[in-house]
């Protein structure tokens, strides 16, 4: 009788220990799932966050934009009426004006003939004979 508990005992013992393991593996596998859906939750939630303040900060911008257009093109129109006043005052010294050219000498004023350099226009080449 002894031999035949161990012969049952024998082969069930093994299984046994092996069908714990996969439940414990299992068990661990579901903890695991659960933290990792929870930190995706949390993640998610950070993003729509994030989105909702850029889209607030994209509103606001937009606002400062649009309230600051007049005071540019106010600040445009001063800075061309400036330099159309520079160019005065080097034509009155072109044109032998003492006053005009002691001004011009004293803060250093310097007037340039062309209009303004455009950016987009590629450098001429030089053509060689």
């Amino acid at each position: 009788m002894d031999e035949d508990n161990k012969s049952l005992t024998g082969p069930l013992l093994p299984l046994t220990l092996i069908a714990i393991t996969a439940i414990f593996f299992l068990l661990s596998q579901l903890s695991n799932i659960r933290q990792v859906s929870s930190s995706m939750t949390w993640q998610n939630d950070r993003g729509d966050k994030q989105i909702k303040k850029l889209e607030e900060l994209q509103a606001t911008l937009d606002k400062n934009i649009h309230s600051n257009r007049p005071t540019v093109a106010q600040s445009e129109q001063l800075q061309k009426r400036f330099q159309e006043m520079m160019k005065d005052l080097d034509d009155l010294r072109r044109g032998g004006d003492k006053d005009a050219e002691r001004i011009i000498k004293g803060y250093g004023i310097q007037v340039n003939d062309g209009a303004p350099a455009d950016d987009k226009k590629e450098p001429e080449k030089k053509k060689e004979p």
